[in-house]
């Protein structure tokens, strides 16, 4: 690991921004499916090929020597904002934001709105994980976490899940997925549920962190969430790039 940075993130954001540069990027991906005792599908998991660091920035179609599905610029954008609200521009509502208090970063973007509001998805796919039955944790209970995360010095995923409280995973194919967190309700779905851009798959909450009600969406690309190790003009460059509907 060089300069403290795992080497599967710098990829990650060269991948990206290769795509929005080149408008016809793609990358190789291995798929590798686990079973979980929660009510989610066997989620979709991503490992780069090592193969792809040695190909030329400019290059438009990057895969193993044609093995394998490949990821298309285009999977990377047209996802839509909450109806009438822009790219929020804080650094605090935006990934990478430094969460001090429990020894990690913001992995996604916050939208302020007002509590029961719907949420629709920001693009078309499957439902991979609907928290129908969702038991809130006590103030202790969070407390306790987030100084587990503080003395870490990182967030366990199993406490930065609970963290989110109610969410929603959407799969949108080549190891991209969208998870809506903080929500006070879901509609009747379950896992398999196909469902269109715009559809409404739950309403803003306050479950989870108690930061008062808002919507937290993420776009995961396999292990790792998009804006990741970029700040600035750079990440808001991404991050319109993707939510391009709106």
């Amino acid at each position: 690991m060089e300069d403290g940075v795992d080497p599967r993130m710098k990829l990650l954001r060269a991948l990206v921004l290769i795509a929005i540069i080149a408008g016809g990027g793609a990358y190789a991906y291995q798929l590798r499916t686990t079973q979980s005792n929660v009510a989610v599908a066997a989620p979709v998991r991503y490992k780069p090929d090592a193969a792809v660091e040695r190909y030329p920035a400019a290059a438009l179609d990057v895969r193993e020597h044609g093995r394998g599905p490949v990821v298309p610029a285009a999977a990377l954008t047209g996802f839509a904002l909450p109806v009438g609200y822009e790219m929020p521009e804080e650094t605090e509502l935006l990934p990478g934001s430094p969460r001090e208090y429990r020894g990690g970063y913001h992995e996604g973007v916050d939208f302020p709105l007002s509590m029961g509001m719907p949420v629709a998805a920001a693009k078309a796919g499957k439902i991979i994980r609907i928290d129908s039955d969702y038991t809130e944790w006590s103030v202790e209970e969070q407390i306790n976490g987030e100084d587990v995360g503080f003395r870490l010095g990182y967030t366990p995923e199993t406490i930065l899940d609970k963290l989110r409280g109610r969410q929603i995973w959407i799969d949108h194919g080549y190891g991209i997925v969208t998870r809506y967190a903080h929500l006070s309700s879901v509609e009747l779905f379950s896992v398999g549920s196909i469902v269109e851009q715009g559809t409404i798959i739950g309403h803003v909450g306050n479950s989870g962190t108690k930061a008062g009600p808002h919507l937290h969406i993420e776009i995961r690309v396999g292990e790792g969430y998009l804006g990741d190790g970029l700040s600035g003009a750079e990440l808001l460059r991404v991050l319109r790039h993707a939510f391009s509907v709106g």
